[in-house]
């Protein structure tokens, strides 16, 4: 964290509750979650902070830098988006093609959240693939397509 008295030129210092109703709302997250992800990205030193009255005050610029990745990090990003809703629909992990039709998953994963409408075949297979290594489940790696 790089910590900063001066108004560096471009942007304004948020208070920590506004960052993280920021990261609420950018990642569509609980404010619980929201939370966790600035404290995280804090503790990482990904922002440029201050001391403030509710906490650290955050430099806008590099909030909005941090919630909006670049594309080489947007698949990641997705994909650790598309796990978090695997565990709440799939506690015990992902089942099988012959269980879960990997097109239907799409299409609800898709409708359930907005921002994973870009979200490909490639990056879902990816993505179950590391949720189930929790449960050690294994994927077939070399089978790239979700087709039934």
């Amino acid at each position: 964290m790089q910590q900063s008295d001066d108004n560096p030129q471009g942007g304004v210092w948020l208070s920590w509750r506004r960052a993280v109703r920021h990261v609420e709302r950018g990642l569509g997250l609980s404010w619980g979650a929201a939370l966790k992800e600035l404290l995280e990205a804090y503790n990482q030193s990904k922002l440029t902070c201050r001391p403030g009255l509710d906490g650290p005050d955050v430099w806008d610029v590099d909030l909005r830098r941090w919630l909006s990745p670049p594309k080489s990090q947007s698949v990641a990003w997705q994909q650790l988006r598309v796990i978090r809703h695997l565990t709440k629909m799939f506690p015990n992990g992902v089942p099988d093609r012959s269980h879960c039709r990997r097109k239907d998953l799409l299409a609800e994963l898709r409708e359930r959240d907005p921002l994973l409408k870009s979200l490909n075949e490639k990056t879902l297979k990816y993505a179950i693939d590391e949720y189930n290594l929790l449960f050690g489940i294994m994927g077939n790696a070399r089978n790239l397509t979700v087709s039934d």
